[in-house]
C-alpha cells in the first residue's frame, strides 16, 4: 500500500503544481475592453526648452513630459502591447521606490493585454474626443490600464501622464531614469531654493 502511495505521490504534486500554474494563469488576463474599437496604445515624449526642470541639479536640464496614449486603432495593426511598457527599464527603480513589490514587478509580464502598440489610428469623420489623465499619489499612469482602454475602446483618445520625479520611476528621452524626488533627499534644496526665487519676483 506504501509503495502504491510513494508511486502517485509525484503524480499528484505535479497535477497540483499544472493545476497552480493554470488557474494563475488564466487570472492574469486583463478584462476586455467593452467599446467597438481595438486600442492602440504608444509612448510620446516631449521636452520643454524653455522651463528648466527643477528637480535635478543639473542646470541644463529641461522640463520633459511623457505620455502614455490609449486610442482607436486599426484592427490588425500594431503588435501585442505589454501590460507595462518599458518595464524592464525602470524595474529595478519601481522596487527600490518602494510603490511597487518586487514580486509584483517579476509578476507585471505575465499580466496579458488586448491592447496594440503603435498601432494605426483608427479613421475617422470627426477627431476624436481627448482625455488627459493626470494621476495622483505619485502612481505611474500604466497602472491605469484598464480604465484608460475601456475609454479608448469607446472612441476617445487618453493621454496619460507620467510625470517625472513624481511617479516611482519612469524613462526620459535622454534613456535616464527619474524616481520620485521623496526618495532623493539631495533634490530638495534646489527644488526649494527655485520656488522661492519665483514667489520673490
Amino acid at each position: 500500500m506504501k509503495s502504491k502511495i510513494r508511486k502517485i505521490t509525484p503524480f499528484i504534486v505535479l497535477s497540483l503544481v499544472v493545476l497552480l500554474i493554470l488557474s494563475v494563469a488564466f487570472q492574469l488576463n486583463l478584462p476586455a475592453p467593452t467599446g467597438a474599437y481595438q486600442v492602440g496604445e504608444t509612448v510620446l515624449r516631449w521636452i520643454d526648452s524653455a522651463r528648466p526642470e527643477v528637480m535635478t541639479d543639473n542646470l541644463n536640464d529641461h522640463r520633459e513630459v511623457i505620455a502614455l496614449v490609449w486610442y482607436p486603432a486599426e484592427s490588425g495593426s500594431g503588435t501585442r502591447s505589454p501590460y507595462f511598457p518599458e518595464l524592464s527599464k525602470v524595474s529595478k527603480s519601481l522596487i527600490k521606490s518602494g510603490e511597487v513589490a518586487a514580486w509584483q514587478v517579476f509578476g507585471h509580464p505575465f499580466i496579458r493585454s488586448h491592447n496594440v502598440w503603435n498601432a494605426v489610428p483608427a479613421k475617422n469623420e470627426r477627431p476624436y474626443p481627448v482625455v488627459i489623465f493626470s494621476p495622483g499619489n505619485g502612481t505611474n499612469i500604466e497602472f491605469y490600464t484598464v480604465v484608460a482602454s475601456e475609454l479608448a475602446s469607446h472612441g476617445y483618445t487618453v493621454v496619460g501622464l507620467n510625470h517625472p520625479y513624481d511617479v516611482a520611476a519612469v524613462e526620459l528621452s535622454n534613456h535616464q531614469i527619474a524616481t520620485d524626488y521623496k526618495e532623493q533627499d539631495s533634490l530638495e534644496p534646489r527644488h526649494m531654493r527655485l520656488l522661492l526665487q519665483s514667489e520673490s519676483k
